[in-house]
């Protein structure tokens, strides 16, 4: 059968994490898709670790751009090489446990009046009272926002190409929320956008190296932005560095 999903996973020196999603995708009930890494100039074995497992797909891609630009830019160089129209975005450290978390993604993206991009809510990946605190906050927001002015987390969101190529992607002047900024483009031109009922976890550390309530400010400052001036968060205007990571 001929794949029908194209994934795209960004990288910037994910050598300890790749492998981890590639596992969960090699394990999927649903396999007719595509892997596309999108590598933001790693050093490290982010590379061989995709060599490694790329025999166990179909098809798996890796292209390195040779530039550091944000993942707006990896997200926009994985959909310019996808083949297919149904598009799905995945951070290196994102995990799907659920062996039919594609099977069930696709059986609700091609539903009548399904919508045509958004995201999924997210669960932490330990039993912390303080995480599953934050994220349910978090999970909350983005179902009340779909309706109106919606919000999205780029480590797991959907889209297709059609809607892509229309709001000509992730704003790649944007340092934060261009997630965000992606859903609420993609409502102005009319397309159906929410969110599905399906989880995944979301990695942790951020929130454990940067702190929870330094990097929970970060993020409230750039949707006040949002809501408050209606503009996107643009390059230097909140402090957000990227590829600091501790593996």
């Amino acid at each position: 059968m001929t794949p029908s999903l194209s994934i795209i996973i960004i990288t910037l020196n994910e050598a300890e994490r790749i492998t981890g999603i590639l596992r969960d995708l090699q394990r999927q009930s649903f396999q007719e898709f595509e892997v596309i890494i999108a590598d933001s100039k790693s050093t490290d074995a982010t590379a061989l670790r995709v060599l490694e497992m790329a025999p166990y797909f179909r098809q798996c891609r890796f292209t390195n751009f040779q530039q550091t630009l944000g993942p707006s830019y990896g997200r926009n160089y994985g959909a310019a090489e996808a083949q297919y129209e149904q598009l799905l975005f995945l951070d290196a450290d994102t995990r799907i446990p659920d062996q039919r978390f594609l099977e069930r993604f696709m059986h609700l993206t091609s539903a009548p009046q399904a919508p045509e991009a958004g995201a999924m809510y997210l669960q932490p990946g330990s039993p912390s009272l303080r995480s599953w605190a934050v994220y349910g906050v978090m999970n909350l927001g983005f179902f009340l926002t779909q309706y109106a002015s919606p919000t999205a987390c780029g480590a797991c969101m959907f889209s297709t190409q059609t809607v892509h190529r229309a709001i000509g992607g992730f704003r790649e002047d944007v340092c934060l929320a261009e997630d965000c900024d992606y859903v609420r483009d993609a409502k102005r031109q009319g397309f159906r956008v929410g969110m599905l009922p399906l989880r995944y976890q979301f990695s942790e550390r951020r929130l454990q190296q940067d702190g929870y309530l330094r990097t929970s400010w970060t993020y409230l400052q750039s949707h006040l932005v949002r809501f408050i001036t209606g503009r996107s968060v643009e390059k230097a205007s909140i402090p957000y560095a990227f590829g600091h990571y501790k593996s």
